[in-house]
This record gives C-alpha cells, sequence and structure tokens, in this order.
C-alpha cells in the first residue's frame, strides 16, 4: 500500500495521543478523521456516521468526514456496507465495490471500502468508514489501525463526555417554537439513552457522542 507511512499501523501511537489531548469526542472523531485521510494517500474518503433513532427505525448519519461530499447523509441500516457493518457490529472490508450488490454508490472513483463499528458500552454506537480509488485497498494492517481508532473513539473517558444538558442542543434549526423543539429532541435524546446508553447530540453545525449513565436520571 503506498501512503506516507511504510505501514498503516505506524499511526497507531499517534491516534494513541490524540485520544489522549482530545478535548471532546468531536474533536476526537475530527483529529481521527484528519489523521487518517492526511497521511494514508489511499484513504480517499473518511468519515465517521453516529447511530440515531429516527421515527421507528434506527438511522446512521453522517458526523465529521474529509475527501469528496457525499449524497448518503443517512443511511438505514438495511441498506448498503455501512449498514451491513452497524447491523452484524462486525467490522467489513470489500475488496472491490462493484462485485458487492450492498455497495451505494455514490463515486465512480471508489474501488474499494472498509467499515468498521464503533462500540460504546458493547453496543454498536456508530461506524468509521473509508474509500479508497485503489482495488484491494486495505489490508490487515489497515484494519488493525482502523479497528484501534474506532475503539479509541468508544473508549473516551467520562470527564470528556457530553453532559445531560447538550441533550437540549439536540433542537434542529432557529425560530420561534424553539422550545417546543427542544422538548421534543430531549425526549428522543431520552429514548436513544433507554435503547442504546448513548446519545447523538449536535451544537450548531456540529455533530458529537456522548455517553450518559443512570445516575444523570
Amino acid at each position: 500500500m503506498t501512503s506516507a507511512h511504510a505501514n498503516p499501523t505506524d499511526l497507531i501511537s499517534e491516534l494513541n495521543a490524540l485520544a489522549a489531548s482530545a478535548a471532546s469526542a468531536e474533536a476526537l472523531m475530527k483529529g481521527i478523521v484528519a489523521i487518517l485521510h492526511g497521511k494514508l494517500t489511499r484513504y480517499n474518503w473518511v468519515g465517521f456516521y453516529m447511530l440515531e433513532r429516527e421515527a421507528d427505525r434506527d438511522m446512521l448519519v453522517l458526523g465529521p468526514f474529509q475527501g469528496t461530499m457525499t449524497p448518503h447523509t443517512r443511511i438505514p441500516l438495511n441498506q448498503g456496507i455501512c449498514g451491513a457493518a452497524a447491523s452484524t457490529a462486525k467490522t467489513i472490508v470489500v475488496d472491490d465495490v462493484a462485485a458487492d450488490a450492498r455497495y451505494l454508490a455514490c463515486s465512480l472513483e471508489t474501488k474499494s471500502e472498509i467499515v468498521v463499528p464503533v462500540f460504546v458500552h458493547g453496543k454498536v454506537a456508530g461506524e468509521l468508514d473509508i474509500d479508497s480509488h485503489f482495488l484491494a485497498a486495505f489490508g490487515p494492517d489497515d484494519r488493525k489501525l482502523c479497528e484501534h481508532a474506532a475503539a479509541l473513539l468508544g473508549k473516551i473517558p467520562r470527564e470528556m463526555l457530553i453532559s445531560r444538558l447538550s441533550m437540549i442542543c439536540l433542537a434542529r434549526g432557529l425560530g420561534h417554537r424553539r422550545r417546543y423543539r427542544q422538548r421534543k429532541c430531549a425526549l428522543h435524546a431520552h429514548r436513544i439513552y433507554r435503547r442504546h446508553h448513548i446519545f447523538v447530540g449536535c451544537s450548531g453545525r456540529d455533530r458529537h457522542i456522548g455517553v450518559l449513565q443512570p445516575s444523570h436520571y
């Protein structure tokens, strides 16, 4: 694999240092994306999707990413390679996306893909998704690196996690009905907590993941 590093696992120590110094989960996700996309030349699209409850189904919602814009900002769990990885709670490596019927086409340049679930308290909370313009771009060392990156996000210390007050920021948009939307989103976040012991929150245009403990209620 051609990259700025001879071995993808050389980046593990850099990711560990990032996790130790990141001020928030959002900062950690952005940092992971920047390192992988910037230092591994075959990692042409790198991003996180976070699991969110929407109506009567779970949805993967696009978080921090680097690469070209994607039309797939919300993915149901029964669609695509991303949906398959979240549904099975297993890493999926596809050497040739053209040969995999699950692939949701978003770029003619994409040739291979790896999707790694992010676990929080043993449950899938999101995933790290990476596309490459090269066939079979992801070998065992790439898998080890990506799974390590996903594990770092799942093990963020409690003091970094978002407070319960951040649930109020789940309300999207502004306007005179802000209080109504805030109450609605707080209830939505509570349902996510009850189901997954996590929540996905937002502040302005930023999105982040947090873990709540029962003592917060």
